[in-house]
């Protein structure tokens, strides 16, 4: 009896030693074979201390990190060759900055577990269009940078939306319409509707973002205006159909309110103008 309870009290302390912080001084990938050999080469190792930073030239994916649940300094990704964050399932919290730059990157899967960090810092992401999978964020500081992330349109999911209701510090410019400074993500966010007497009671609008024109959808005849960020009126027209086509054409690119009225009852919806 208390030979087999020293065994099983062994076996406890050796799952405790072999799953444990490591790596104080932080670690930099620089090849794929770096990645595939993490866990061989840091057995147990599941929370990294210090900064990480993943800059190889020929990483194609993150699946060796894997079994990481927290990095404690700030997490770097540079690598051009990967279109998603997949192998960073496990991640639960940075201690301090997450700051992603990939050519390559098209979207944020990997990410979705991810529920705290300090602060954000995306750029040159040129081909990532939405930052849905950072849904969860909670950011225990003060800074959000988003800039020249040519084709970034989306970025209002719930973290951010709900960092920007606050009084946080940040940048956002030089991205896609849509995404391309704090009051565009603010009204994306439906932040703003408030200010200027409107509810968000969803219009069917399509295709959006629009070029020159688009199609409303609405449950009959009414007045329709088209409105600026600062509830300016710049178009207005009767309609008479379930089904209208509207012309856009001479609208500068930016965020736009559709506000449709019918018997009394305002419905409200958002459109990017490309």
């Amino acid at each position: 009896m208390k030979t087999a309870f020293l065994l099983l009290f062994g076996l406890i302390l050796s799952f405790t030693a072999s799953s444990q912080s490591c790596l104080p001084q932080g670690i930099t990938f620089s090849w794929q074979a770096e990645i595939d050999s993490f866990q061989t080469n840091y057995p147990g190792c599941i929370e990294i201390e210090g900064d990480v930073t993943i800059a190889g030239s020929d990483i194609t994916n993150l699946n060796g990190l894997s079994v990481l649940t927290s990095i404690g300094g700030t997490l770097s990704i540079y690598v051009g060759y990967v279109s998603s964050l997949t192998g960073l399932e496990n991640m639960t919290s940075v201690g301090d900055g997450l700051i992603i730059g990939s050519t390559s990157l098209t979207n944020l899967a990997g990410l979705e577990n991810l529920t705290s960090v300090n602060s954000l810092w995306f750029s040159d992401n040129q081909s990532l269009s939405s930052l849905s999978g950072i849904d969860n964020l909670t950011f225990s500081g003060n800074l959000i940078w988003i800039y020249d992330n040519d084709s970034l349109s989306d970025c209002a999911v719930q973290s951010i939306c709900n960092y920007l209701a606050g009084s946080g510090n940040s940048k956002i410019e030089n991205n896609a319409t849509g995404c391309n400074s704090r009051e565009e993500v603010e009204v994306a966010c439906g932040v703003g509707l408030e200010e200027n007497n409107l509810s968000e009671n969803h219009l069917k609008i399509y295709p959006n973002p629009a070029s020159t024109s688009m199609t409303i959808e609405n449950s009959g005849i009414g007045q329709l205006s088209i409105m600026n960020l600062r509830g300016q009126e710049l178009q207005q027209q009767r309609i008479t159909d379930l089904k209208t086509q509207i012309d856009i054409s001479s609208l500068p690119s930016a965020i736009y309110f559709v506000r449709f009225t019918n018997d009394g009852t305002v419905h409200v919806g958002k459109f990017i103008k490309q």
